[in-house]
């Protein structure tokens, strides 16, 4: 659910990706979910979300306002475990290279890899891009246990920000990433119903 606010537009161009351990996106969360109420942190209050999971790993959020307006968010989600998922408004995928060397996303901005720093996706990765004008260093350290951060800096060294991320690999030579805080983590539990990290449960239509 849109339950963070949107990261800034700059921000949602990184394409930071990583890997660790094959993800899917079958089974069981595929399907349509009704969870209970929720009051984001700012305040905004819904009365229940509605999320649609398709089979492809897509899917909609439907919030619920109090007057009876709705507001609806694209997804993406993947299995990452027995019973765990996770689904993102802000993720992407990416290849890594035969040599290991480079990562090449979806919007063709390739990664290097800094020295011998990890295998596969894991590591310190660069990449050089020009957005709205402004040059910056994009520097990505992948870490093995799926986890990771994205840090920007301008042309002149000095930091523009810093993201923590999530990775998983979904094929061979492919990974889904999304921002830690774009994420919402979804465990199904023994009674047929399933929880996320912010304590809504979700009731399969």
């Amino acid at each position: 659910m849109k339950k963070t606010a949107f990261l800034p537009l700059i921000i949602l161009m990184v394409m930071v990706i990583m890997t660790a351990g094959c993800v899917s996106t079958a089974t069981d969360l595929a399907g349509t979910w009704t969870t209970g109420a929720y009051t984001s942190p700012s305040g905004t209050h819904y009365t229940k979300f509605v999320e649609v999971f398709n089979a492809d790993g897509t899917g909609t959020e439907t919030g619920f306002f109090d007057n009876g307006s709705t507001e609806i968010w694209n997804m993406t989600w993947i299995k990452t475990g027995d019973s765990t998922y996770l689904y993102s408004y802000e993720s992407w995928t990416a290849t890594l290279s035969s040599d290991g060397k480079t990562i090449t996303y979806s919007d063709g901005s390739v990664y290097t890899r800094e020295g011998n720093t990890g295998t596969g996706y894991a590591g310190t990765w660069t990449c050089t891009q020009l957005y709205y004008g402004k040059l910056y260093t994009i520097t990505d350290v992948l870490n093995a246990e799926n986890t990771g951060s994205s840090t920007w800096t301008y042309e002149n060294g000095t930091q523009y920000g810093s993201w923590d991320l999530m990775w998983y690999e979904t094929d061979e030579n492919t990974c889904f990433t999304t921002y830690t805080d774009s994420a919402v983590l979804v465990t199904m539990q023994a009674d047929g119903t399933a929880k996320d990290n912010y304590g809504l449960i979700y009731t399969k239509s």
